[in-house]
């Protein structure tokens, strides 16, 4: 009786088949992959804070989504460079400006759960314009208001942190003391 030999054309094409088969799912992995990333990125919130205007009577001290999809907040931390922590920017700067200062401007509140869209700017601290301060009778912005403002905002004076999320909930931490937003 003759043995049977180890491979024959049934062995051979089986083996082929789920060779095969394994190259399509490590193909199919890698391309799911690939996708996935595509998905995040294309939904890639941005923050930046920073000024504008610095040292002329339109100063803004501005909030803004570079990115292309919206940002959802998470949480904000505000504190001066004694480690004492703030509420909002407002309150900072309340405390920080003595009552017989004449620096008048205009905030808006930044919140967990406040949504910034893509390409949305939203000024936190302005100067207030002529058209604005005119009916309060107040003084108009000038320089030295604009030159306050961007001294009490540096980078040296306050650390801003603001912890936000895509729609895909991947998160980052967006600070005055970092060009770039961190991947938390």
């Amino acid at each position: 009786m003759s043995k049977k030999p180890f491979w024959n054309s049934d062995k051979a094409l089986s083996l082929s088949a789920i060779l095969v088969s394994l190259c399509t799912l490590i193909v199919f992995t890698y391309q799911t992959t690939l996708i996935r990333k595509q998905q995040y990125m294309s939904v890639y919130p941005h923050l930046d804070l920073g000024h504008y205007y610095t040292l002329s009577v339109n100063y803004k001290y501005v909030l803004s989504n570079s990115g292309l999809g919206p940002a959802r907040i998470l949480k904000v931390e505000i504190e001066d460079h004694t480690g004492q922590q703030y509420p909002g920017i407002d309150d900072y700067l309340f405390a920080k400006i003595p009552e017989n200062d004449t620096v008048y401007f205009y905030n808006s509140d930044i919140y967990p759960g406040r949504l910034i869209k893509a390409d949305e700017e939203l000024p936190l601290i302005g100067l207030l314009s002529k058209e604005m301060s005119a009916p309060l009778g107040i003084p108009e912005a000038s320089i030295y208001m604009a030159s306050r403002l961007t001294e009490l905002l540096s980078k040296d004076s306050i650390s801003i942190k603001i912890e936000y999320e895509s729609v895909y909930e991947e998160q980052w931490e967006a600070s005055n003391q970092n060009a770039v937003p961190v991947k938390l």
